[in-house]
């Protein structure tokens, strides 16, 4: 999604906001009241910081800048399964009225500069009347997709090194996950498409840090077999954070 936001970006500017819904509960996604007071929730605050026209004493300067905010493509990319605790609030928007209500009463318009984006392996909770209201684009996941996708990835690396390291690692590690990956149990839903995006994902997150781009050509025999155990580790590392942690059989895993 951020690739897709990335290229709209060339024909105007995209403020995009990820959350996966799931890894909260409804009143920590819409907000909800504790010892009287109103504790906004993360879904909340991002859709009015997005829907609300800034308000000024200098109505000139405030009209300028709401022009201005207009230009820019706000949206907010739900990126989990769908369930119908947190959808519900949902309706509200997509039907007619485009309003998020919320439990203080607030009620927030979308604006017309805004998107929301829901991505997901599965509509099985999503009623009839509501997939009705929602633009769906169906992407087929083969193995194809998967390979074409590592493959990709592996080539945006330039080094002739590091692409032979990714390849040995793909070939005797990944693929092997792959393979058995409709034979685990998972604590949450995920498919083999989240799933390697997710490991691509954690593993340029934990090699910040670490010197990819080096001359293996005057590097000695030790420092190459030091770099190749530490980018291992770096593999393995994804991997156990984008799938194991969500395997119930950690044992069958291991």
């Amino acid at each position: 999604m951020s690739n897709l936001a990335d290229k709209v970006e060339n024909h105007g500017l995209v403020d995009l906001k990820t959350i996966n819904p799931k890894i909260y509960n409804v009143d920590e996604l819409y907000g909800t009241y504790v010892r009287d007071s109103w504790n906004e929730g993360i879904f909340g605050f991002i859709f009015r910081k997005f829907a609300v026209k800034l308000n000024m004493s200098d109505t000139e300067l405030s009209t300028f800048i709401n022009e201005l905010d207009e230009q820019v493509m706000k949206w907010i990319h739900l990126d989990g399964p769908i369930d119908s605790k947190w959808f519900e609030s949902m309706n509200s928007i997509l039907d007619d009225t485009k309003t998020l209500t919320l439990a203080n009463g607030n009620r927030i318009k979308i604006s017309n500069n805004m998107k929301l984006l829901f991505e997901t392996s599965k509509l099985e909770n999503v009623t009839p009347s509501t997939v009705s209201r929602l633009g769906i684009i169906y992407f087929s996941i083969d193995d194809n997709y998967l390979k074409n996708k590592l493959v990709e990835w592996k080539d945006s690396f330039s080094n002739e090194h590091l692409c032979e390291q990714f390849d040995m690692l793909i070939k005797n590690v990944l693929q092997k996950v792959l393979n058995d990956f409709d034979k685990f149990t998972y604590e949450i839903p995920i498919n083999k498409s989240e799933f390697i995006h997710t490991f691509i994902f954690y593993f340029h997150e934990s090699t910040k840090d670490f010197q990819m781009n080096l001359d293996f050509d005057n590097l000695l025999n030790d420092e190459i077999m030091k770099f190749n155990n530490n980018l291992e580790k770096h593999f393995f590392c994804a991997i156990v954070k984008s799938i194991g942690v969500l395997i119930k059989d950690r044992k069958g895993f291991d």
